[in-house]
């Protein structure tokens, strides 16, 4: 076991108690920026580090003219690395040189991935937390403070003479409200940019965060109400034994929060909630939330949402405070893999009822599907094509291509029957799909006539291998990625900024990249990832 030294100095007087570090190549980093304001907030000196993967001169942190001497002047007692699953290999690369210049400093991987898969995050870190960690963290800031080591202290899992200690998790936060707000361009911040280690100052921030800054991110609840099979919401509502368990924040915070953010940086055009159902709460929750915002925020709005729990009073509320982009999950035509693969209890006809609100209402929407699912029948991926085709437009189709990540249940379903895949999540992108027909008739069935995608569904039927077919497959996918898919992005862009042509013109920018990026990966063979 590593013992934590408090504020190992390396000859430097600045010493600091934690320096964590996120690998994104964004900045909406809603997790990370609450822990960096919760350590804040009691008086820790904490400092946030990014570090994007755009170098082309290898791992970033290798590149960086000065990141050991920033590392070494701030000489951080701790150093915390947050990440994904698709990010575990480039935490192994970042970790073996941290440790190969501060080998005194012990090192703490926090997140999703450590949280499902601990075990093996323990054969890189020297602790790991599991879960929440807000309140953990700063149980770990005090006993290092006190001169201890991570040993009892709740959340930490560590390894002693080659056996894993385990520490009892701590009940989550239920006061929500209780913790700090982030800012959104957090104090004590900084970022590898041309090699360097800079402060993130607001043109840097608008340089690498995902809309260009100009969108405010937030959460006004945790939790979900679905236990859906490949979602590690299902892990985490197990790891605390609270299934179905919605925390959510008082209203008056929540645009407390907001209202302060839009009068501290006017560039914000968008707030973006990244609750998993914003509408999972009750008509007079979402009355009063509606209300205050309109009156105190009055700028448009993101929201996330699962088709069952859509009403037409629902509808009125959102639409009435401006809500300007509604994201929902379709992810499967058939109701046999919805309910009994995915474990997901909304129905086709739910979301076809939900699409229709949503048109009527004119709010911009994305639709989620899910692809490669090989326990899908050819028959159920095909229906999808009728489905999305006949679903009233414009809207833009978010395909995501099926990873199995550890902790869910489809990961335990389908290991054995796919041993191939056990270790996939570790590096495939969710976004690259199988370049495969099928696949190509179900991207472009939300974009062109529903007349043309009956035809070419009849073809398919009857020999996807003719040339004939495959030449009007490709016609029809070159007509849709060259000429349909920009133009509905745009409809859609001006359709939330109220219909105001310059105004949508103007934000084209902010869109550019992350819708960029999602629309060359198409084009991509599959598996490749990028950093756009």
């Amino acid at each position: 076991m590593t013992v934590i030294s408090v504020n190992s100095s390396h000859g430097s007087s600045k010493a600091s108690d934690i320096l964590l570090i996120s690998m994104q190549n964004d900045l909406d980093t809603v997790g990370l920026k609450s822990l960096h304001a919760t350590l804040l907030d009691k008086g820790y000196t904490s400092i946030l580090l990014y570090i994007p993967d755009v170098s082309a001169d290898g791992p970033a942190w290798e590149a960086a003219d000065n990141l050991i001497t920033f590392i070494a002047g701030n000489a951080p007692g701790i150093i915390g690395i947050s990440l994904m699953s698709h990010e575990y290999a480039r935490a192994v690369s970042l970790t073996r040189f941290l440790k190969r210049h501060f080998p005194d400093t012990a090192v703490v991987w926090g997140g999703i991935h450590p949280t499902v898969a601990p075990a093996m995050s323990l054969d890189h870190a020297d602790y790991v937390c599991v879960g929440e960690g807000e309140s953990a963290v700063l149980d770990l800031m005090q006993a290092v403070r006190g001169g201890a080591t991570p040993a009892g202290v709740p959340n930490f899992w560590y390894k002693e003479d080659g056996r894993v200690v385990k520490s009892p998790l701590k009940p989550l936060v239920t006061d929500l409200d209780s913790l700090p707000v982030p800012d959104h361009i957090p104090a004590n911040s900084f970022i590898v940019h041309r090699r360097r280690v800079q402060e993130l100052n607001r043109p840097f921030f608008k340089k690498y965060a995902r809309w260009r800054g100009t969108v405010y991110s937030v959460m006004g609840s945790r939790g979900c109400p679905f236990a859906c099979a490949y979602c590690c919401n299902d892990f985490y509502s197990k790891l605390y034994g609270s299934r179905h368990t919605i925390r959510r924040r008082q209203v008056t915070a929540l645009i407390e929060e907001i209202a302060g953010a839009v009068s501290r940086y006017p560039g914000i055009q968008y707030v973006n909630f990244h609750d998993d159902c914003f509408l999972a709460c009750s008509d007079d929750y979402l009355e009063a939330f509606c209300h205050q915002y309109k009156e105190r925020v009055g700028i448009p709005f993101i929201v996330r949402c699962i088709p069952k729990f859509f009403t037409e009073r629902k509808m009125r509320y959102l639409k009435a405070a401006g809500v300007a982009w509604i994201s929902i999950g379709l992810q499967s035509a058939s109701n046999r893999v919805l309910t009994g693969v995915y474990n997901r209890h909304s129905t086709v006809a739910d979301f076809l009822r939900a699409s229709a609100l949503i048109h009527r209402f004119r709010v911009a929407v994305y639709y989620d599907v899910i692809l490669d699912n090989p326990l899908e029948r050819e028959a159920e991926k095909l229906s999808l094509v009728p489905v999305l085709s006949g679903v009233p437009k414009p809207y833009f189709l978010q395909l995501f291509s099926l990873v199995l990540y550890p902790g869910t249940v489809l990961y335990d379903r389908m290991i054995p029957l796919y041993p191939e895949k056990a270790r996939e999540y570790l590096t495939k992108d969710y976004h690259t799909y199988q370049n495969n027909k099928l696949n190509r008739l179900i991207r472009i069935s939300g974009y062109l006539p529903t007349g043309v995608m009956e035809r070419l569904v009849a073809g398919y039927r009857r020999n996807p291998g003719k040339a004939s077919f495959r030449l009007t497959l490709i016609t029809a996918a070159m007509v849709s990625a060259i000429v349909l898919e920009p133009l509905t992005y745009f409809r859609l862009i001006r359709r939330s900024l109220g219909n105001n042509t310059l105004s949508a013109v103007m934000m084209l920018p902010a869109f550019f990249r992350v819708g960029f990026s999602r629309y060359v990966k198409q084009f991509l063979p599959s598996g490749r990832r990028d950093g756009v």
